[in-house]
Parts: C-alpha cells; structure tokens; sequence
C-alpha cells in the first residue's frame, strides 16, 4: 500500500477557530519512492482571522505575505482533497498527525461541506509518526 506523508503549518492551535494556511504532502510506495510530484499549496487568511503571533514565527510568515497569496482557503482545501482522492487509496502519514493535522483536515473538509472522514474511508488508513 502507497503512503501519503503530509503536514500543515497553520494559524494557530485551535482546529475550531484557525485555519490551515499550508499544505505539503508526497505520495510514496512501500520502499519510500516518490510516485507523485509532492505538493506545497499556500492560502490567504480567511476574513476576519487574526492568525497566533507564535504561529506566524513558526511559519516563518507574515500576515502581508499570506494577504498576497491568490489562492483562497476554500481553494486550498479544495485542491488537496482532489489530490489525496487520486492517491487513494494510501496511509496517511505524518508527526503528531493524528492530534493535531487530522483535526484541521476533518474540520476542514466539513466546513467546506466535504466529507471529513477522507483518511478513514474508501481503503485508507492513517497513523502517525
């Protein structure tokens, strides 16, 4: 079985309230050969967030940089479903992924009226590292 290996970087702790800001992940086989060109998407804050000062020095951002980046949040959410859908079915994969990732994709994925369970349907698994 393939794996998906990925990370966000966010504004803040808070699935409920922040929001994902990046995105990367790499699709890989048992042996850990890259199979996919990774992916690194970035978004804008949404309106009205005030993103976690300590999160903002973590990402190495600013909340300039994120306002000119073109790619909205739903847009983010929208594209790495479509591309975790094609590397299905795979474990997802990464640190502290199950505690804190898997949060903010499942909140994600329902706030933007998907189905937040992707790494637990259609043959996928998850864990972490």
């Amino acid at each position: 079985m393939n794996y998906v290996i990925y990370d966000f970087e966010t504004s803040g702790r808070s699935s409920t309230w922040d929001q994902v800001l990046e995105v990367g992940a790499v699709l890989v086989n048992d042996e850990f050969q890259i199979l996919a060109d990774p992916i690194n998407l970035k978004c804008s804050l949404k309106p009205g967030l005030v993103p976690e000062p300590y999160a903002l020095i973590v990402n190495k951002t600013t909340p300039q940089i994120l306002r000119r980046t073109n790619l909205s949040h739903y847009g983010l959410i929208m594209q790495m479903q479509e591309i975790f859908n094609k590397w299905s079915p795979a474990i997802f994969l990464g640190y502290n992924n199950l505690g804190f990732d898997e949060e903010f994709l499942r909140k994600s994925l329902f706030k933007t009226l998907n189905e937040p369970y992707l790494t637990q349907y259609g043959g996928n698994k998850r864990g972490d590292i």
